[in-house]
């Protein structure tokens, strides 16, 4: 089977808030999408925890980027990990994505691209 490349586009007219955070699925794998606008971090997840596929929403109430599995209601970090919950101390599995990318460019390398504009939001 050959590589699937998704891109999904992030513009400022969508209602971004301070985080976000997408559940995205690529080529049948579920990935989670964590953006924390502070710190301007993007990172891409696969959101499976001991074969379970994970539900994401965003931790309002919280000063630092947190979301919560609907799962088992463990609470994970911008990073991938586990900070509180059952499944305190795990990781998520990184997924390997660029951003900060020029359509234009990257369409020139992997012209197959699946353009997703409307993610799924979580929260």
């Amino acid at each position: 089977m050959g590589d699937i490349y998704a891109c999904i586009i992030f513009s400022q007219e969508l209602p971004f808030t301070q985080h976000s955070g997408w559940c995205h699925s690529v080529g049948g794998l579920p990935l989670v999408v964590l953006y924390d606008s502070v710190r301007d971090i993007v990172d891409v997840f696969e959101r499976t925890q001991q074969a379970e596929v994970l539900t994401f929403h965003l931790v309002s109430a919280s000063p630092d980027f947190v979301v919560q599995d609907e799962e088992s209601q463990s609470q994970w970090n911008i990073k991938g990990e586990a900070i509180a919950g059952p499944a305190q101390g795990q990781r998520l599995q990184l997924y390997p994505h660029a951003s900060r990318v020029l359509w234009m460019i990257w369409s020139n390398f992997f012209p197959d691209t699946q353009l997703d504009a409307h993610p799924i939001g979580v929260g």
